[in-house]
């Protein structure tokens, strides 16, 4: 079983990056979405339902600490 994450992230860089070393785990991660700030993070959530969240403390638009008072 693999499990799904959402990453959060405004540097495209780091954000491709992270996800690239998951995905390469022998299929035990799978990227459900990637955001670049917590509003589109919220859009994916609602989505996707992930297993996981790597969120950005701090984003444009929404940061980190928003994302995860809004899903509480």
């Amino acid at each position: 079983m693999t499990t799904s994450f959402v990453i959060a992230e405004d540097n495209d860089f780091f954000r491709g990056t992270l996800v690239r070393m998951l995905v390469d785990r022998d299929g035990l991660y799978t990227c459900a979405g990637e955001a670049r700030d917590g509003e589109q993070a919220l859009d994916l959530i609602a989505q996707t339902a992930p297993d996981v969240l790597i969120l950005d403390l701090r984003m444009p638009r929404m940061d980190g600490f928003e994302v995860m008072g809004t899903l509480r």
